[in-house]
């Protein structure tokens, strides 16, 4: 009895500090959280909006998905500095170019990966989840996190082609079923 119950204690202590964050992981998320509250000024971070528009090849914002044509700084409004360095650094908007000729099912870029990206950044924030994510020891935590939301990015878009949905105006329903998976 004892033997048994002690192995069941052992087992039960292991599985509760897989379910705790390391260090690192818990600076990582404070890192990030940082960025996220750090809100747009467009006294100090014009250079952003040019790197953006250089990266992006941009005249009108809502050719890749901002809501507003000539200025996309709103959009940053709950993601603060996080949705333009993190823009800057993905990688996805290559490869989501073809899936754009899909008309009735275009996504707007922009805004979803800032969608993406908040949600994950708000999955962080619960500690079984920042457990579980497995992350670069690089210093780049921005480079890291868009490395993240570009995989996603590209998983809702199938994920968004399949589900066939009428317009863009069943996003938040298609997203919200897609997130389910992280319940």
């Amino acid at each position: 009895g004892v033997i048994a119950l002690s192995a069941f204690a052992l087992l039960f202590i292991k599985r509760n500090r897989q379910q705790q964050p390391t260090l690192q992981q818990q600076q990582y998320r404070t890192k990030l959280n940082n960025i996220s509250k750090i809100k747009y000024d467009e006294n100090k971070h014009q250079n952003l909006l040019n790197v953006l528009k250089d990266k992006y090849n941009v005249t009108d914002w809502t050719k890749i998905g901002f809501q507003r044509h000539n200025n996309p700084t709103t959009d940053f409004r709950a993601f603060g500095l996080l949705a333009p360095y993190s823009l800057i650094e993905s990688q996805a908007f290559k490869q989501l170019k073809y899936f754009k000729t899909y008309r009735s099912f275009e996504l707007p870029y922009a805004l979803t990966y800032i969608n993406i990206g908040y949600q994950y950044l708000t999955k962080l924030n619960d500690d079984k989840f920042l457990a579980k994510h497995p992350f670069s020891t690089d210093e780049n935590v921005i480079k890291d996190f868009s490395r993240y939301v570009d995989t996603e990015l590209i998983e809702f878009e199938k994920f968004w082609l399949k589900t066939k949905p009428e317009n863009i105006m069943s996003f938040n329903q298609v997203f919200k079923q897609y997130w389910k998976k992280y319940k």
